[in-house]
């Protein structure tokens, strides 16, 4: 691993997020199409007047919105990046205030919303993961084995280049290796 460990349930949070994200992008174009829908064809559906279905287009934008931005901060956590604790930290404080907004509104199952983006506001805070973020821990590698390799001595190194070199034949121009004396393709010497 390059960098400081990561810590405990990151890829888990991740991984989540990116899923919550692309349900609330496909979540939130059914719910902008279909209130959309039923506001211009007038249809009263389960007691909702219009003006709160037309409402509905604009809480499903939001729900849109949020989705996009939980994808990217899914996607930032996978990865490790520096960005990512700040655009979770905002993103969730979004998602709060939005869940505020829309169980004000009327649709009290929103109040749901708030308490995974206040445990993650409490996770994201958490000392250990804050500095995993903050203080460049680097791209996060599964593997030892997809880590960059580093030659354990240069003078190995050195040598290895050293022995390798080649240089041209003055008769015929074939590629003879440094310690040859006679060209291996015309015969003369080298």
């Amino acid at each position: 691993m390059i960098g400081k460990p990561r810590p405990a349930g990151l890829n888990l949070i991740g991984t989540l997020a990116v899923m919550g994200g692309v349900l609330g992008l496909t979540f939130g174009m059914v719910i902008t199409l279909l209130a959309a829908i039923f506001s211009l064809i007038g249809l009263d559906l389960f007691g909702f007047s219009g003006s709160v279905l037309t409402l509905g287009v604009f809480i499903g934008i939001g729900v849109m919105v949020l989705g996009a931005f939980w994808t990217g901060v899914g996607f930032g956590v996978l990865k490790g990046r520096r960005s990512a604790w700040n655009t979770a930290i905002t993103t969730t404080i979004l998602s709060i205030l939005f869940a505020a907004a829309v169980t004000a509104l009327g649709f009290y199952l929103a109040a749901i919303a708030l308490v995974p983006a206040l445990i993650l506001l409490f996770y994201f805070t958490r000392g250990n993961v804050r500095t995993f973020f903050l203080t460049g821990a680097g791209p996060y590698v599964a593997s030892p084995m997809l880590a960059p390799r580093t030659s354990p001595n240069i003078e190995s190194l050195l040598e290895t280049v050293e022995t390798a070199r080649t240089r041209k034949c003055q008769n015929c121009g074939g590629m003879v290796a440094a310690e040859v004396t006679m060209c291996p393709y015309c015969g003369a010497p080298a």
